[in-house]
């Protein structure tokens, strides 16, 4: 069964990666991927009876052979990549990536000519944090370089979850649930998003944390500072790194994260205030795919009231959250802890870009029962948000549709209560 299993999950994944363009293959990818979804759940069922201790092996190499699948493509469903490799090339040039934006710049070389046109937004300056450029520049001004990096970057997400699985005392196997997760495999390989490399940062900061020892507390807080410099969002989850510890350990945490944080801002002062006014933008005025925020717009007239109310009702999650970890502040509870807040800002947010659901992804091998449920209900449904951009590319129109964004929202709603109820059910009996 675990050969026939993985046998269909691979031939889905060469089915995607054969689409000439997948941006006009939304309806496979959505297809495919909830078939690869499904087989990877069960395929994690019956490997519990499995034998054969080989099979940790064959689950990395091909997580990472799927991943190099899509490294020769271009990136179809997002542009984002065209940014990177920019803002790598800028600073390989001796240029501060925040002091320009890419419309206004000079083109000094035949790579900068290539990939100016193909900027989103090029009137606007680089609103990606210090550590993130730097990483742009290692990539050495190249899509494939990036692509690669990042594929690197999404194989150490493996095996930091190998190593994080093995601390919770939970099958190692379980790691299949992100190494062989379609939405993972995309915007690793294909779109080769930066928040794979947060990712990264951040489980490692997360496996550090376990061990309460000064040394390893610091390396922790180096990490999550690395996260955070990578993507602003990761900075979401530092109040459950600092609910568990005592006072003392709590400050030297937080000096360490903002000390680190504030020395890499410095090295890209003050041109980075442009940065923080694209994030700023950004923040006020984006929005994608987000449901809740649709409907409070159109019922309160007012994006700007939407955004207050949805940020309030994140705010006393986090709160609520926080409550219940400071109850039971333990390692186990603390990554369950996390998983559940990165649901409560998927299903909040007003911006939700596909890429943003790794970080709850990744953290599905380490939790169980509704929670897991739901987050890989949400992995699958988040994919339906591409269909705007299959639309763009047959109509050149963006058009976001409020019955796509319920779909996406009401997926893993209805997983967790579905899930919950079944689980009281079985209780009562």
């Amino acid at each position: 069964m675990l050969l026939f299993l993985s046998g269909v999950m691979v031939f889905s994944c060469l089915a995607v990666a054969a689409e000439a363009d997948l941006r006009r293959a939304v309806p496979q990818l959505v297809t495919l991927g909830g078939l690869m979804s499904l087989c990877t759940v069960l395929w994690l069922f019956f490997s519990r009876r499995a034998r054969w201790r080989g099979w940790l092996p064959v689950v990395l190499c091909s997580a990472l052979l799927l991943r190099l699948l899509f490294v020769g493509r271009s990136p179809e469903l997002s542009d984002d990549l065209y940014r990177y490799v920019w803002d790598g090339l800028q600073l390989l040039s001796g240029h501060n990536p925040y002091a320009v934006a890419p419309a206004d710049v000079q083109v000094a070389s035949a790579a900068e000519a290539a990939l100016q046109p193909l900027i989103n937004h090029p009137q606007l300056v680089t609103l990606y944090p210090p550590l993130a450029q730097g990483l742009f520049a290692l990539a050495g001004g190249s899509v494939t370089g990036w692509k690669l990096l990042a594929v690197a970057f999404d194989f150490g997400n493996c095996l930091l979850l190998v190593a994080l699985l093995r601390a919770l005392q939970r099958p190692v196997l379980g790691v299949v649930l992100y190494a062989w997760q379609p939405l993972a495999i995309i915007e690793s390989a294909a779109s080769a998003h930066v928040d794979v490399t947060a990712v990264f940062f951040l489980l490692l900061a997360l496996l550090l944390a376990r061990n309460a020892q000064s040394l390893f507390l610091t390396f922790s807080a180096l990490s999550l500072a690395g996260a955070v410099l990578v993507k602003v969002l990761p900075v979401l989850v530092l109040p459950l790194f600092l609910i568990p510890l005592d006072t003392q350990r709590r400050i030297r945490f937080l000096l360490i994260f903002l000390i680190v944080s504030l020395v890499a801002c410095l090295l890209f002062w003050p041109e980075l205030r442009n940065g923080l006014s694209t994030l700023g933008l950004y923040t006020r005025h984006w929005e994608f795919s987000g449901f809740l925020f649709r409907q409070l717009r159109e019922g309160f007239g007012s994006g700007d009231h939407a955004r207050l109310l949805l940020g309030a009702l994140l705010s006393a999650g986090l709160l609520w959250i926080g409550l219940r970890l400071r109850s039971v502040p333990s390692w186990p509870a603390q990554v369950r802890c996390m998983a559940v807040l990165l649901l409560l800002f998927l299903l909040l947010t007003p911006t939700l870009h596909p890429w943003y659901a790794l970080y709850l992804c990744a953290l599905l091998p380490l939790v169980d029962g509704a929670l897991l449920a739901a987050g890989m209900a949400l992995s699958w449904s988040v994919l339906l948000s591409y269909q705007v951009v299959a639309l763009y590319a047959a109509s050149g129109q963006w058009c976001e549709s409020s019955r796509l964004a319920a779909y996406v929202f009401s997926a893993p709603v209805s997983a967790l209560i579905l899930s919950s109820a079944l689980r009281r059910t079985r209780r009562k009996i």
